[in-house]
């Protein structure tokens, strides 16, 4: 795994690496929340058509909204956590990265467009009306898991920061816990 550096010199390195692996938390919680309401059992949850379901709809979205955020934060240059900023060897963790999610570079960057059009489109701006296009987590995922094990990797204690050390353990518990909350809603 490559090494991690200080990339932002006004916050020390422990917290940058810190906030990282909360970001990667942050959108590992959201996607199983917002994947887990989904699930043909709960689909009841969403249906829009019953006003009881308002907290369900915007709660969903809200967690699908996060994970578009929290994502962007880690995978869109420019941004503060951005790995190019985090690791030591860009080329290594790329390399490493693309070849975990299972694509090249091009397709890469083509998912990086599509979440940050979701993110431009209908979570910062609301330029139209959101209808039929969310964009598929699994690339996402798999490039936030790779990321939060290379931080753990080098020897970053999550627990400190009470955080997982297993993000595909902790990603389970909350998807436990989401869908014995969904169901006390039938």
């Amino acid at each position: 795994m490559p090494g991690v550096e200080q990339a932002n010199p006004e916050m020390p390195r422990e917290e940058k690496l810190a906030t990282a692996l909360k970001l990667c938390a942050s959108f590992a919680r959201n996607l199983a929340y917002y994947r887990v309401a989904r699930r043909k059992e709960h689909s009841h949850l969403l249906d829009e058509k019953k006003r009881a379901n308002a907290f369900w709809l915007l709660a969903n979205g809200n967690c699908l909204d996060m994970c578009v955020l929290e994502w962007c934060k880690l995978f869109e240059k420019g941004e503060k956590h951005h790995w190019g900023k985090i690791v030591t060897d860009a080329a290594r963790f790329k390399e490493g990265l693309l070849r975990h999610v299972g694509l090249d570079d091009g397709a890469f960057q083509k998912e990086i467009e599509i979440v940050r059009e979701y993110r431009d489109k209908w979570v910062a701006h609301q330029d139209v009306k959101r209808s039929g296009f969310y964009p598929s987590l699994e690339v996402p995922k798999k490039a936030v898991w790779f990321y939060y094990a290379c931080i753990v990797n080098e020897g970053v204690n999550p627990l400190i920061y009470e955080l997982p050390v297993d993000l595909d353990e902790a990603y389970r518990q909350e998807e436990g816990m989401a869908d014995a909350l969904y169901q006390r809603q039938i």
